[in-house]
């Protein structure tokens, strides 16, 4: 029953990664659909609940495995790419964003790059399967600052980096 809602999402899933890069000839692979089994797992635990919780957890599980069709879609053509994740920050960040956000597409995945951050920083990852990330005009400022602040640290180290670009915002 569930199948074609599947096989939807990560058709969609793979179009929509064609098509974010234009300028490519390559061609989206679509991941394979769970097996059955664990949909009847997933099913079997949803439906030993009682009352109405039982069909909320179905639902729930429901559109847990339709968007893993587009996510285990979107992982498969990331890692097959091999693109790279950029942390795009905005521009009241603080300064612990900034840091992140000024390497660049460093990050082997969203999830890393966003691992980087913080609670409630606002940011979000940027792929860039081509290498030509533009990130916006306002980090190039932050690029400056970040370089300062590493000259006053003495030192390469976040939290030491961090500390320095802090005090430079406070003068």
């Amino acid at each position: 029953m569930v199948d074609p809602y599947i096989d939807m999402s990560a058709t969609l899933a793979a179009t929509w990664f064609e098509q974010s890069d234009p300028g490519s000839s390559y061609r989206a692979v679509v991941a394979p659909p769970p097996p059955v089994e664990k949909l009847q797992r997933n099913a079997q635990w949803a439906l030993s609940a009682t009352g109405d919780q039982g069909r909320i957890d179905l639902s729930g599980s429901l559109n847990r495995a339709v968007f893993d069709g587009a996510r285990n879609t979107t992982m498969i053509n990331v890692e097959r790419t091999k693109s790279r994740w950029a942390v795009h920050a905005r521009a009241a960040a603080c300064t612990w964003c900034r840091m992140m956000a000024t390497r660049g597409a460093v990050y082997k995945s969203s999830a890393t790059a966003l691992a980087a951050c913080h609670d409630n920083g606002h940011c979000v990852a940027m792929e860039d399967r081509t290498g030509t990330y533009e990130p916006p005009s306002y980090m190039e400022m932050w690029q400056d600052q970040y370089l300062k602040a590493r000259a006053n640290a003495g030192s390469s180290d976040p939290k030491a980096v961090q500390a320095a670009w802090r005090q430079l915002d406070n003068q």
